[in-house]
């Protein structure tokens, strides 16, 4: 006979849990625009692909104004 294993906590309950500990600014939407930025200006590069991956309208612009650049012929300038 297979042994039964008691029923699986559905996860959210466990996030739910430790969202009640954290600190009010750490869930603060200005408080995460902050952090963003920060992480921008200490890692260029690294932002330039965080916004290439959240499809970022920024990104989306820096990518167009390198291409008009090639295309025009001109050293490409440097991005952001």
């Amino acid at each position: 006979m297979l042994p039964l294993k008691p029923p699986q906590r559905p996860r959210s309950l466990v996030t739910t849990k430790t969202s009640i500990f954290r600190p009010s600014r750490f869930c603060n939407s200005e408080w995460a625009k902050r952090l963003y930025v920060r992480f921008k200006r200490k890692h260029p590069n690294k932002g330039r692909w965080a916004d290439w991956g959240m499809r970022r309208l920024s990104a989306r612009r820096r990518e167009e104004r390198l291409k008009r650049a090639a295309a025009e012929g001109g050293d490409a300038p440097v991005a952001d």
